[in-house]
């Protein structure tokens, strides 16, 4: 696949030629949800101008990116990575808050380096996969206003949960922030639990492009709840809207900006906590 695809091209793309995560977005956006645009650069592209990387990624940013202060994000979309049998969080990379292209050639360059690291390479022989191609997703970075990770048909089928943090999801996957945790009806987003977080910074992009930053709550932050019934309806319709796209619960990474627009950044395939990552490190 020597060429790049555009969003509205993913979701007719197979899905073993760009990776599970892009393909998920693209079906994501085709099926009428919000998704920040993006393109998906494949493995074999990369492969054939590895020597003129640079020049190309120009050359294609001066076309689907053409503001240099667009604010990006570059993700792996490996050929193992977010599927049925296993998730490989942790494994690869995402950098945000990536701005001009110094910053975009460096980012692209850590997503493929970590295609060779020694955890991924035990993550392949674990899952049996003899050749992992790593594709990369350039992606416009959302500033949310809040953020988090939902997952459908849990703790009961009739119910999603959710994590949610003023700003950017990072520190809740990452574990460096105990977020707000709720429970409610993925039918009409009705709560049935509620547990308080205890954020105390904010993670938001750099304003310099310089990756992310983090800052003190806001009074309206600190005072105010994350969650909120109108976001839980929001919430709700994507949860039943994956579920039915992709025919079974997903993990989504979700952000709702400052105009109150809900966003899904990536979903996948929710299989319990696995003891892949674990087995790999020791």
């Amino acid at each position: 696949m020597a060429r790049i695809f555009t969003m509205e091209m993913a979701s007719k793309e197979v899905m073993q030629h760009i990776g599970g995560k892009a393909w998920r977005l693209g079906v994501a956006s085709a099926g009428g949800l919000e998704v920040p645009p993006f393109i998906v650069i494949p493995h074999e592209w990369i492969l054939k101008h590895r020597s003129q990387l640079r020049q190309e990624l120009v050359r294609i940013m001066e076309t689907c990116f053409p503001s240099e202060e667009v604010t990006l994000a570059v993700r792996s979309s490996s050929s193992a990575e977010d599927n049925l049998h296993a998730s490989a969080a942790g494994i690869f990379e995402s950098i945000l808050g990536v701005k001009g292209i110094d910053a975009l050639c460096d980012a692209v360059e850590v997503c493929l380096q970590a295609l060779h690291s020694d955890l991924a390479r035990k993550y392949a022989k674990q899952i049996g996969v003899a050749e992992m191609k790593m594709n990369i997703i350039i992606q416009q970075l959302i500033s949310p206003c809040r953020a988090g990770v939902m997952i459908t048909g849990r703790p009961q089928p009739e119910l999603f949960m959710a994590e949610g943090a003023w700003g950017l999801a990072t520190d809740i996957v990452s574990g460096l922030v105990n977020p707000e945790f709720i429970t409610a009806s993925i039918t009409d987003g009705t709560c049935t639990q509620m547990r308080p977080g205890t954020q105390t910074e904010v993670c938001v992009p750099d304003e310099e492009g310089n990756g992310v930053k983090r800052r003190p709550l806001t009074t309206e932050e600190r005072l105010g709840p994350v969650f909120y019934p109108e976001l839980l309806e929001s919430l709700a319709s994507m949860a039943q809207a994956v579920r039915q796209m992709f025919g079974n619960d997903q993990e989504v990474e979700w952000a709702e900006d400052k105009n109150g627009k809900l966003w899904l950044i990536q979903s996948r395939p929710f299989a319990s906590p696995s003891a892949f990552r674990s087995d790999c490190e020791s």
